[in-house]
């Protein structure tokens, strides 16, 4: 919890390679989905809206991972401030489609 809150310090900051530098520390067997939505924001609040899009793939479409729906808010937001509305729209209807499952 406190190398997600670091993170997010750093982020705010504007210091994104201290925050990347923290969450690259982090062993990938425990890292949560918090981190890495911490991370995802952090390049959305410095404005590196591609590799929040590509943390998400890497992080949590590779690796199957369920994500968070504040992981989805960030994602939307890094989708339409650099153009991948298709992507982001894809991404949307996923979870559409797998909040109808659950039901």
């Amino acid at each position: 919890a406190l190398k997600n809150k670091l993170i997010d310090f750093y982020a705010n900051c504007k210091e994104v390679q201290m925050a990347m530098d923290i969450f690259n520390s982090i062993p990938l067997q425990e890292m949560s989905v918090i981190t890495i939505g911490a991370m995802m924001d952090a390049y959305c609040k410095t404005d590196m809206y591609p590799q929040c899009v590509d943390l998400f793939q890497r992080f949590i479409i590779n690796q199957k991972r369920t994500p968070s729906l504040i992981c989805y808010a960030i994602l939307f937001k890094a989708c339409s401030h650099d153009g991948l509305f298709e992507y982001g729209k894809s991404m949307y209807e996923a979870l559409i489609q797998d909040d109808g499952d659950d039901r």
